[in-house]
């Protein structure tokens, strides 16, 4: 039978102590192959997409594809190294060799930043060429696209933290942070339809006043029943703990 190609040995029993944070993304464990194909795929993809975005200029190339295109390749360039790191056991450093020993302690970490990574480097492409299409994008609608980004992130190391050792002050959070998202999500979607109803620095007139005041009454109403959900999971069950 052969060898697995990212198979590594496990970590001294005395670091099962401290088991670190998406353990399913430890190179010892039967599904990390996968999750780093996964993540060397986005990779490429996202090496791709830049690649042909730069192409299809006909004028000057922004320099944001070369900037994601370069920080894609290193980081699929560090990922890299780390694999390398158990087949290069008579040429490594010393620095590399401990990292070597320890890398069921660290790898997960470094396989969560480079899938956060390429996510972001990904929407960013596909979100900037939306203004060669024509697009016009208010600051409003970067500045929640981010946040939105920033919250994902936030809550998929909560939930992390939440199923290793659960705590009553975290669940709350998390709760907190899911409908937070979805007030972000309601007002980047209303924005977007208020746009197409009467683009941005446009007079609101009488004909497109209505399906604007209906966008925002519905916008209002979700973002304010997340509001009450949000004060109650903070603020409730720690009234019922007392």
């Amino acid at each position: 039978m052969t060898a697995h190609p990212y198979k590594m040995e496990t970590a001294p029993a005395g670091d099962e102590k401290r088991e670190p944070l998406f353990p399913q993304y430890r190179p010892s464990e039967r599904h990390a192959a996968e999750a780093i194909r996964y993540v060397r795929q986005a990779g490429w993809l996202t090496v791709l997409l830049a690649a042909l975005l730069l192409w299809a200029q006909t004028g000057k190339s922004p320099p944001g594809y070369w900037v994601v295109m370069g920080m894609a390749l290193g980081t699929l360039m560090v990922l890299r190294g780390a694999l390398e790191l158990q087949t290069s056991a008579h040429h490594r450093t010393q620095l590399a060799g401990r990292l070597s020993q320890a890398r069921e302690r660290w790898f997960p970490y470094l396989l969560f930043g480079t899938q956060t990574l390429f996510l972001y480097l990904l929407v960013s492409v596909l979100w900037f060429t939306l203004p060669a299409l024509g697009v016009d994008l208010h600051l409003i609608l970067h500045i929640g696209l981010y946040v939105l980004l920033t919250l994902i992130t936030v809550r998929r190391l909560i939930a992390e933290w939440a199923r290793h050792k659960v705590a009553v002050v975290r669940l709350p959070v998390q709760d907190g942070i899911q409908y937070t998202t979805t007030i972000i999500v309601t007002l980047l979607v209303a924005v977007a339809m208020t746009h197409a109803v009467s683009p941005f620095g446009h007079p609101i007139t009488g004909d497109n006043s209505m399906p604007i005041v209906i966008i925002w009454v519905i916008a209002s109403l979700i973002i304010l029943c997340c509001i009450i959900l949000i004060i109650d999971r903070l603020f409730g069950r720690r009234r019922k703990g007392e």
